[in-house]
């Protein structure tokens, strides 16, 4: 039987998930019942891609993330960097990359 499509339906206590066959089948389950919200992006992000036999986003880019995220990408010496002096990171994070990325704030 292969997996048509999975499906979720959350808040921050349960999160229920509807997976859909070729056939036509449906099932039922459920992620971790704790932060079922957060379970429920991982679910989507990681997990639904390898089930669906679909390449999964996340780790295709893994290579290149980095570069898009600071202003100066750290260079890369016989497979090493050096540690950035700068408070943090030490790097200067670029405007570009913080428009575009989820943001939250929490006071």
């Amino acid at each position: 039987m292969k997996i048509k499509q999975i499906e979720s339906f959350a808040n921050r206590q349960v999160c229920i998930v509807r997976v859909t066959s070729e056939d036509g089948a449906v099932g039922y389950g459920q992620t971790a019942p704790f932060e079922a919200d957060l379970t429920q992006m991982i679910l989507h992000r990681q997990v639904a891609p390898l089930a669906l036999d679909r390449p999964d986003d996340d780790f295709s880019l893994a290579d290149t993330w980095a570069d898009e995220l600071m202003v100066e990408p750290l260079p890369v010496v016989k497979g090493q960097i050096t540690v950035p002096q700068g408070p943090g990171w030490g790097v200067e994070i670029s405007p570009d990359w913080l428009q575009q990325a989820g943001y939250m704030i929490t006071k």
